[in-house]
């Protein structure tokens, strides 16, 4: 019995590492997509808060300078 609830534990534990990575890693996807989308969109406001977004999310909310600097540099070359 001990065995069983053992196993039962460690599975649902590894169940939620691999379900909360691969949501983690479709939003990322999705804010991706979204941040690229904003940019071939030609709008720089929306562009912006988009990057802005993605970014924040990739650090856990503390985007850096270079983060910054990566949004403006693409800002600055969209069409």
């Amino acid at each position: 019995m001990a065995l069983l609830l053992f196993l039962l534990t460690v599975g649902g534990i590894i169940y939620f590492v691999v379900y909360t990575r691969s949501r983690r890693k479709a939003r990322q996807k999705e804010l991706y997509e979204v941040y690229q989308s904003a940019l071939a969109s030609g709008n720089k406001g929306h562009a912006s808060l988009a990057g802005r977004t993605y970014y924040s999310y990739l650090r856990k909310g503390m985007p850096t300078l270079a983060d910054e600097a990566a949004i403006l540099k693409d800002i600055v070359e969209m069409k």
